[in-house]
């Protein structure tokens, strides 16, 4: 099998990745399948250090899994939004990726899908709670103001979603990027499944597409008010992650899990109008903190795309 055979799915986070790699990628009956877990990919792509990186013994061991997975007829998909770099550091590796994913499956499609960025932002900020951080919203938009003290280091640059796309159109051609919105995929669901498939040159009937579970909820997010409770508990107990501090009282996984319910629960029973008030305030913040920023970008990405993004709330 050439590596013009498999998508590579590469982001962004936040963008429906949980519900595109548990549902739509390992749905053979729509004709698409999996070629490689993250524990088997990361490895090989996301982890070895530059000088490290093996683009051969990558090639060659990703390959066998593609191959595998095209065994039935089925068109392989490579997954992860890691690909694109981590938006709590600032995507620095996304460039790096891109050149393994290159150098590994040349000629491969690229499914790239975006998110206004504000909700974007905001979105972001939640996960990064969740996951164990400790500061305040203002804090994590600016984050230079802490200098090298922490690891946690965003950088709105990586939001301007045009420079990876544009980069990703030179090293696979126009043709082979396609390039979807998130606010497209959450009002349009089936019609934005025909479209990866297309991309793919998959024909499926409207009755398979459309029978796929597009309100299974697989990741639920923290609301704002339960992510400003979590943010002053998490240094005393969360579960460690290498971008925050040490909490006090570390737990595993599984009871991180059962943490984060709790908050829920606390954030489900307080009155509406509070939570209703965190949330806007949250928005307030990043609105006034985003201005322009994204207005050239998303102009310059709107001419890649089908979707109209003025009428989908982005900046232009």
């Amino acid at each position: 099998m050439s590596s013009r055979d498999v998508l590579v799915h590469v982001g962004y986070h936040k963008t429906g990745t949980t519900w595109l790699q548990r549902v739509l990628f390992k749905r053979t009956a729509v004709g698409l399948r999996a070629a490689a877990a993250k524990y088997q990919l990361h490895p090989l792509l996301v982890h070895p250090r530059a000088i490290d990186f093996d683009a051969a013994g990558a090639k060659c061991e990703l390959g066998a899994l593609v191959e595998a997975a095209a065994r039935d007829g089925s068109y392989p998909v490579v997954s992860s939004e890691e690909l694109c770099g981590s938006p709590h550091t600032g995507g620095v590796l996304e460039k790096e990726f891109a050149d393994r994913i290159a150098a590994v499956l040349p000629g491969a499609r690229i499914l790239v899908v975006v998110r206004e960025q504000k909700a974007m932002l905001v979105s972001s900020y939640k996960q990064y709670v969740r996951a164990g951080g400790i500061l305040s919203l203002e804090t994590y938009l600016s984050p230079r103001l802490l200098g090298d003290v922490r690891s946690c280091n965003p950088d709105w640059r990586h939001f301007r979603y045009d420079a990876l796309v544009d980069y990703y159109r030179r090293l696979f051609g126009p043709d082979r990027v396609l390039v979807l919105s998130y606010e497209g995929f959450v009002a349009q669901p089936a019609d934005f499944v025909r479209r990866v498939l297309g991309f793919c040159g998959l024909e499926r009937g409207d009755e398979e597409i459309e029978s796929l579970p597009f309100e299974r909820d697989v990741h639920a997010s923290l609301g704002a008010l339960g992510v400003e409770i979590k943010r002053r508990l998490n240094p005393w107990v969360s579960r460690p992650d290498r971008l925050y501090a040490e909490p006090f009282f570390p737990v595993t996984n599984s009871a991180h899990r059962r943490l984060v319910k709790v908050f829920r629960r606390l954030e489900s029973a307080a009155p509406a109008r509070l939570a209703r008030w965190r949330e806007e305030r949250f928005h307030r913040v990043v609105e006034r903190w985003a201005g322009d920023r994204f207005r050239a970008s998303n102009s310059r990405l709107g001419e890649w795309m089908e979707d109209d993004l003025a009428k989908l709330g982005y900046d232009l």
